[in-house]
């Protein structure tokens, strides 16, 4: 029972951080993608930068709850400006939000002929997986091992060392039996 516990804990731990590797790839792949496709259009390509690390940072800091040490945290650090937090304050998802606006920009690019479809197709694809899997930390964190599971386990195994014992000081008394008759 303890492995059997342990090993479905270590895999969820496990899961949980190879989400967010992939997050971080997914990011890592709108910046690589962007300086690459709009190297004559930096603003643009620093602005879907700069979506694709808000939308993660959003999910994350929603974990402990959006304080206001961390909307400024986020402005120092370059993600998120003043009218943007203005605005996100007031919604209820606040990474959807900012994933509607790197949509439409992606959209002006392609417009604008600054990318091909498959060029924005490719960065939204990007968006979207770090978004799915930041967001997916919050279900991680709100839907642990549930504690009547824990508890079960911890029951099971108790329950097991007490009959171990009682097994234990069975043969024990047999063989001092057999040895004293």
């Amino acid at each position: 029972m303890i492995v059997f516990y342990s090993g479905r804990a270590l895999t969820r731990y496990l899961q949980r951080f190879h989400d967010i590797c992939k997050t971080n790839g997914a990011v890592t792949l709108v910046t690589c993608i962007s300086a690459a496709q709009l190297k004559h259009d930096k603003p643009r390509a620093f602005l879907l930068m700069r979506y694709a690390n808000l939308i993660v940072h959003l999910c994350y800091y929603s974990i402990g709850g959006m304080t206001k040490e961390r909307w400024e945290r986020m402005i120092d650090r370059g993600v998120l400006l003043n009218v943007e937090r203005d605005h996100l304050i007031l919604q209820a998802k606040k990474p959807q939000h900012v994933h509607v606006w790197a949509n439409r920009l992606l959209d002006a690019l392609v417009d604008d002929k600054k990318l091909t479809k498959q060029e924005a197709e490719r960065l939204e694809v990007n968006i979207s997986t770090a978004r799915g899997l930041a967001a997916k930390q919050i279900a991680y964190h709100l839907f642990t091992i549930p504690k009547p599971y824990f508890h079960l386990m911890s029951m099971v195994t108790h329950l097991y060392t007490v009959i171990e014992m009682l097994a234990a000081a069975t043969r024990i008394a047999a063989a001092w039996k057999k040895h004293h008759n």
